[in-house]
């Protein structure tokens, strides 16, 4: 009777960004060519072109910043591929090692918050400085 759904293989999912990109790019190129003949045959009908002329400068400038985009993304990435690659070739690659905090914002850390206890329990100065002396840097 009926026959269980089969799988159907799809597509890795790799790139999206850069193919969506590359889309927009390809339909920019396409509206700018087809502004650009406008143009032409109302210059041949004896039209005016001004506002066809300022609707191509507007496609252009915005076939301009999808470019940039796709480039940036472009870049991006070949970025990530070499990354990946240098990962299953063994080499290592530069990493950002999180910054060590110095000792001495530690210990004003935990002398602010020693001070809110005390000041919090109701102690006096005198008493406060003298527990926290032993946790300042000498």
């Amino acid at each position: 009777m009926h026959e269980p759904p089969t799988k159907t293989a799809r597509m890795p999912r790799r790139n999206t960004k850069l193919i969506v990109a590359a889309h927009r790019v390809a339909e920019a190129r396409r509206i700018v060519a087809s502004q650009q003949e406008l143009i032409a045959r109302l210059k041949a009908l004896g039209q005016s072109t001004f506002d066809a002329e300022r609707a191509l400068q507007t496609y252009l400038s915005a076939l301009k910043h999808l470019e940039d985009h796709e480039r940036r993304v472009r870049t991006a990435v070949k970025k990530r591929e070499t990354k990946k690659a240098a990962v299953k070739l063994g080499i290592q690659t530069a990493r950002r090692r999180p910054l060590e905090r110095p000792q001495k914002f530690a210990g004003a850390y935990q002398i602010q918050k020693l001070l809110l206890v005390f000041l919090e329990k109701g102690k006096c100065a005198v008493k406060v400085a003298s527990d926290i002396a032993p946790l300042l840097p000498q």
